[in-house]
């Protein structure tokens, strides 16, 4: 067949599966056209889209022309023919093709929905430091603007604006706080040219910053025209001079030096870096780095950064990113701490109804079968959990079970002390237009407790969560939810959160 052929046949069929005219061979043919081609799931989504609007557009007509008739229930009117003997012939044949409609809609949704994940999902990590796959962009948010003169041609951003990589601060004025999705907060001081790479990676251009960083969020780096800063412990300053000169101190805690002055940005030549401690400072000039003296004026710029816990306050005992691992070929993870579940029969919050997802080698990720399955029943679905985030299962309103299904991080507890849960992030990861955005719900809970923290995402929207989890006891587990609410079409997400354990002081020992 050709293929204006194959294309007419296509079309020809899309319009017969809608109007409802289409016999079971029909619908098997056109089925098996969009299994084969992915073009073709989305003529016929587009199709049916249409043809749902025609048909709510001459539904509310005909509603409107019914108002002018008396209804009768036992007189048919002369928009509702008389059908004898229950259904009727014609009742049943158009009651069945709705059905065989209705599951292709379904196949396509799903189909069309795992396909776009499937082309964006990361594949686990080969190593544990979080920076074997390419970094999500930008992912910081403008906290605070203080005097800002936004430089001429520069776009200018908001209190709680969102920044990727495609939206530089630039500035002849002022100071900008900006806060990175693992927790590092970033104060600018123009006039300046500030980059948002990724959660953890912030490029300076030119002028002058300082930096605080707990210990949740170590190892977020500063890059400059010539050196690479990372941090190793709690503040420091860089600066860009007019000259191209960089300047680096550290006012509290630790940061290693790399130098990029031979290669690109974010790729460093050294193998073993420098190391800066409390109190001293450097310049890196003309491929040259040499010691300076601490600049007591920096002192003004990080006396105005907001305070943060360090190393001798809190203990990282778990982040999801970085203790993300692969298990065997379709078995659940058994080794640590972590597992990750989906409800499938009892609501989110009775973990009695919990199931364990397995790891698909092929796609990198835990989801119910461990084995590209698309439907594990019509409950879980497209759920699934990978390094980067994942996908709800089914909503309330797509089951006939009446529940949303959420993937489910747990992290056991194995020490007591008072835990916090910090500097969590979630971001929509998709925003298509050709099937509508759907909140997504995040719940974090200790064992069958109440929910700690419930909070709600909405369309290309950021969540940040943080709050107090309590004191626990070892065996305790720590439960972090994502689900839909009510349709889970569109709602890939990703994600990281930090689990913390206060360290008592000598004072309360």
């Amino acid at each position: 067949m050709s293929a204006k052929r194959q294309d007419n046949r296509l079309l020809q069929l899309c319009d017969r599966v809608c109007a409802v005219t289409a016999d079971e061979n029909e619908v098997a043919e056109l089925e098996r056209l969009m299994t084969a081609d992915p073009a073709a799931r989305e003529i016929f989504l587009n199709w049916s889209a249409l043809h749902a609007d025609l048909l709510s557009v001459t539904s509310a007509a005909r509603s409107r022309a019914q108002a002018t008739f008396r209804i009768d229930d036992e007189s048919p009117t002369p928009q509702q023919p008389a059908i004898k003997g229950g259904r009727g012939k014609r009742g049943w044949t158009t009651w069945i093709m709705l059905s065989l409609a209705a599951s292709i809609v379904l196949f396509v949704g799903v189909a069309i929905n795992q396909q776009h994940e499937d082309e964006q999902v990361a594949a686990a990590p080969a190593d544990r430091d979080g920076r074997s796959l390419p970094p999500i962009d930008g992912m910081a948010i403008v906290n605070r603007l203080d005097g800002v003169v936004w430089s001429q041609g520069a776009r200018p951003a908001a209190v709680g604006d969102l920044l990727r990589s495609s939206h530089p601060i630039e500035i002849d004025a002022g100071v900008a706080e900006i806060e990175f999705g693992q927790g590092a907060v970033v104060l600018l001081e123009g006039p300046a040219r500030f980059v948002a790479k990724s959660t953890s990676l912030g490029l300076l251009d030119s002028g002058k910053l300082a930096a605080v960083v707990p210990p949740w969020a170590e190892g977020f780096q500063i890059d400059t025209p010539s050196l690479g800063v990372i941090d190793r412990g709690t503040q420091f300053i860089v600066e860009v001079t007019l000259d191209r000169d960089v300047n680096v101190g550290v006012a509290k805690g630790a940061v290693e030096l790399v130098d990029q002055s031979g290669g690109d940005t974010g790729q460093a030549v050294e193998s073993t870096p420098r190391q800066l401690a409390t109190g001293a400072a450097v310049r890196a000039a003309d491929s040259e780095i040499s010691d300076v003296a601490f600049d007591s004026d920096w002192r003004v710029l990080t006396s105005q950064l907001p305070a943060r816990p360090d190393h001798s306050e809190v203990e990282v005992v778990a982040r999801y990113r970085r203790d993300f691992v692969p298990s065997k070929s379709d078995q659940p993870r058994r080794d640590g701490a972590w597992r990750y579940y989906a409800n499938q029969w009892m609501p989110v919050d009775d973990n009695e109804g919990y199931v364990e997802l397995k790891w698909d080698t092929e796609r990198g990720l835990y989801d119910p079968s461990g084995n590209r399955s698309r439907l594990a029943g019509s409950r879980l679905g497209a759920a699934n959990l990978s390094y980067r985030g994942g996908h709800p299962g089914q909503g309330r309103d797509q089951t006939k079970d009446d529940l949303d299904h959420y993937v489910i991080a747990a992290y056991q507890v194995d020490s007591p002390g008072h835990y916090r849960l910090e500097s969590g992030w979630l971001v929509r990861a998709e925003s298509r237009d050709d099937i509508a955005n759907q909140a997504v719900d995040l719940r974090v809970r200790v064992n069958q407790q109440r929910d700690r923290i419930h909070e709600t995402c909405n369309r290309d929207g950021l969540l940040r969560f943080q709050g107090d989890l309590g004191s626990l006891h070892e065996g305790d587990w720590i439960y972090v939810a994502v689900g839909p609410r009510g349709i889970s079409y569109n709602d890939r997400f990703e994600w990281d959160f930090a689990i913390v354990r206060e360290i008592e002081s000598p004072e309360r020992l």
